[in-house]
């Protein structure tokens, strides 16, 4: 991140948060390998297989990962985004002058 020009001092929290948030997707996902991603139930209508709550835990985190990522510049587009500067002025309306 730092080469990249991307990890400022006053972006340290949110790089600890990406950092958390991909330990945390990493041992949710080998816990689900592991143990299944889903399990199953049986109740008066019968038998039902239902998703582990760690997948909606895992995909909650996967949202919060992807938001970071752009934030950083870490995908494709956004990094390409990031190379072309600050965004021009879009009226040209001579205050910049003064």
């Amino acid at each position: 991140m730092v080469m990249l020009g991307r990890l400022k001092p006053h972006f340290v929290f949110a790089y600890e948060e990406y950092c958390v948030v991909v330990i945390r997707m990493r041992d949710t996902r080998a816990f689900l390998n592991l143990e299944g991603w889903t399990y199953s139930t049986e109740n008066r209508n019968g038998l039902q297989h239902k998703s582990r709550p760690e997948v909606g835990q895992l995909n909650d985190d996967w949202r919060k990962w992807r938001t970071l990522v752009g934030e950083f510049g870490l995908a494709p587009a956004a990094d390409r985004g990031m190379k072309n500067g600050p965004q021009g002025d879009m009226f040209g309306d001579g205050w910049d002058d003064i």
